[in-house]
């Protein structure tokens, strides 16, 4: 994995990954866009966003309650920008195992569900 990357080169990774995974689910996999995601959102992404990863203590009969709510759900992309975004899904994932704790904000957020500052979940 390369350090520093430009555009030019994420793509180029992109592209090689798509070649050596995704081709066999066929060519009319979407790649995605700023309004539909798609399998280029995932790839590469690290090089263009910031990612955290945050460890919080669970029981397992609420790990297997969450996986059972997953596996049974459409596997298809939800992702709007405005309504179903990824710290919605961040948001209800969280809000499965800390219930009613993360929320949308009107202000200063116009309603849209963005990352915040919680005390709740602490950095490592």
């Amino acid at each position: 994995m390369p350090v520093h990357v430009d555009h030019t080169l994420v793509n180029r990774l992109r592209d090689r990954y798509h070649e050596q995974h995704l081709v066999s689910l066929g060519k009319d996999v979407p790649a995605g866009n700023l309004l539909h995601g798609g399998w280029a959102e995932l790839v590469g992404v690290a090089y263009e966003r910031r990612i955290y990863a945050f460890p919080f203590d669970t029981t397992e009969e609420q790990d297997d309650t969450f996986i059972a709510k997953m596996n049974d759900a459409q596997n298809r992309s939800h992702f709007q920008l405005l309504f179903s975004n990824c710290s919605d899904f961040a948001r209800a994932v969280l809000n499965e195992y800390f219930p009613g704790t993360f929320k949308r904000s009107i202000i200063p957020d116009a309603g849209m569900t963005t990352p915040k500052q919680r005390n709740i979940l602490k950095p490592i």
